[in-house]
């Protein structure tokens, strides 16, 4: 199953990355983890194999993130996959608009 986690700082420092990534090298179920702009700060990509292995995460989050001054966190789970593609869209059209 896959899950999603939103999470939305306290206040900001210049250390976060990499506080995240020590963090996050220990946890193999996060897949991704993407700074945002806009309401949240962090969305993460977590992979687990049941409903137990996601409730127990839940469980430990602010515990495992203690070092993050997270205000508040969500997550929600995927449903179905609808399009997942790896593909880079660098034909035709990106190509167009460099030559005009």
């Amino acid at each position: 199953m896959t899950a999603f986690f939103l999470v939305k700082l306290d206040r900001d420092s210049n250390d976060i990355d990499r506080k995240m990534q020590h963090i996050l090298a220990s946890h193999p179920e996060i897949q991704d983890c993407y700074l945002m702009t806009g309401e949240f700060d962090f969305v993460m990509v977590a992979k687990f194999r049941d409903t137990i292995e996601y409730t127990d995460y839940i469980y430990r989050f602010l515990d495992t993130y203690r070092e993050i001054p997270i205000r508040t966190y969500s997550s929600t789970l995927a449903v179905r996959t609808v399009k997942k593609s790896y593909e880079l869209p660098l034909g035709g059209g990106l190509q167009r608009a460099v030559d005009a």
